[in-house]
């Protein structure tokens, strides 16, 4: 059974929740992609609407070079985890390597990496996020560290 692909745009402001948008995904019938309408959601509230958030939180589905760019662009600070498989670069003189490659001492686990992501013109601070049960979640965000 093939299920329906709602995509929703939430605001959450002081404990409350307020939906702002939502769109079907039906890539067969419109041509845009979870990325096109990931973005125009994001233009309307901001642009049109004039709502003031700041953070912008959002999961690995839409953590795509064009999305962290145009949420910078707006001027907002972003939220997201990544892909095990995604690479990264640590500074100019070294290549991109994947994330499970990456050296992680106490400092870098507790204050996060600066690390370049493909594409993207801007560093991000990565973390590696390690539940009790041993899961690893590897989280960006847009916001300098300090």
């Amino acid at each position: 059974m093939k299920g329906i692909g709602i995509i929703n745009l939430v605001y959450v402001h002081h404990g409350d929740y307020h939906p702002l948008d939502f769109r079907v995904y039906a890539p067969a019938d419109d041509g845009k992609t979870k990325n096109d309408y990931f973005r125009g959601m994001l233009r309307q509230p901001f642009e049109e609407k004039g709502i003031q958030a700041q953070t912008i939180l959002f999961d690995n589905g839409y953590a795509a070079a064009e999305n962290l760019k145009f949420i910078h662009r707006l001027g907002k600070l972003f939220v997201t985890n990544l892909k095990e498989n995604r690479f990264v670069s640590l500074g100019q003189e070294q290549g991109y390597i994947n994330l499970q490659q990456i050296e992680w001492t106490p400092e870098p686990l507790q204050y996060g990496i600066a690390v370049k992501i493909e594409e993207v013109p801007f560093k991000v601070q990565l973390f590696k996020v390690v539940a009790t049960n041993g899961d690893i979640e590897w989280v960006i965000t847009n916001r300098a560290p300090g």
